[in-house]
């Protein structure tokens, strides 16, 4: 789970099974406004969410923003 790094940025996984959305906010996230691009993809049989990031290097800082049932929207790291 969490990132990996691999050629051209990172892949994601997280696990959310109550999630509605899932979105990958990197650097200074004190503004972070939910984006498409950002948005990771579910698999419903599992509850992870997935996906790649370009430009992503070591070092580089990220947070989980999730969207939920039980939370309307939240931080998650």
């Amino acid at each position: 789970m969490g990132a990996t790094l691999v050629d051209g940025g990172a892949t994601f996984q997280v696990w959310a099974p109550r999630a509605a959305h899932v979105y990958v906010a990197r650097g200074d996230t004190s503004a972070y406004q939910a984006a498409p691009q950002d948005e990771l993809v579910r698999d419903p049989s599992t509850g992870h969410w997935t996906g790649f990031v370009p430009g992503v290097v070591d070092g580089s800082t990220y947070r989980y923003y999730v969207v939920g049932t039980d939370y309307p929207c939240g931080w998650r790291c």
